[in-house]
């Protein structure tokens, strides 16, 4: 049995159709999980900023809530890809919001590798 053997090829040659109620829901969770994995970034600062340990709370409580949607995303797509997918767009989301919430500012390489992962998305999709 050969590394190609295993992969489930019909998750890999059919493409997206947003009118696919299961790649929908992928997409959907893709986001979500993205979303909630990268607020806790920004409430570990808040709490380092405050010392108010309630933000400490909230990130455990959005943690419980990741792992939930992993799980459903899990269920039915391939971990390998989807993880990738995953830490890609939460890359794109902290630079974002890093550079729109607190001003930092992205170098030539950083916006070059940001504009690789995104080529990624596409190939991995």
């Amino acid at each position: 049995m050969g590394l190609t053997d295993s992969v489930d090829s019909a998750n890999i040659a059919s493409p997206v159709s947003l009118t696919n109620p299961e790649d929908n829901q992928r997409i959907l969770l893709l986001a979500s999980s993205s979303v909630i994995a990268v607020i806790p970034i920004f409430l570990i600062k808040k709490y380092i900023s405050t010392d108010n340990f309630q933000w400490i709370y909230l990130c455990g409580l959005l943690y419980l809530c990741l792992i939930y949607i992993y799980v459903k995303l899990f269920e039915k797509n391939q971990v390998s890809s989807n993880y990738i997918i995953l830490q890609i767009i939460q890359i794109l989301l902290v630079l974002g919001v890093s550079y729109f919430a607190y001003g930092e500012l992205h170098n030539t390489k950083k916006i070059i590798g940001v504009g690789l992962g995104i080529g990624c998305i596409g190939l991995l999709y």
